[in-house]
């Protein structure tokens, strides 16, 4: 999708992207490939409103492609111990 290849171009050069588009746009592959392709440098946050999601996607990201994730939301503990871990 153009929109996907935009996405993916932009943070390519270093640029700071904010996408904000429906379910089923394609917004995980765009992220994922930047992570997969990037040297360690690229932070990607996505935004889910259902904490059963967040967790889901979290687990499956790190199983499927090793990627680092961490799910914050009101649950996240909030000591300096956690964060710095």
């Amino acid at each position: 999708k153009q929109l996907q290849l935009k996405f993916a171009c932009a943070v390519k050069t270093k640029q700071d992207v904010f996408l904000d588009v429906g379910t089923g746009f394609g917004k995980t592959l765009a992220s994922i490939l930047l992570q997969l392709l990037s040297d360690g440098e690229v932070i990607t946050i996505i935004i889910s409103p259902l904490k059963r999601l967040q967790s889901s996607q979290a687990e499956s990201l790190q199983m499927k492609y090793g990627l680092c994730t961490i799910v914050v939301n009101e649950d996240t503990p909030s000591d300096d111990c956690f964060w710095k871990v």
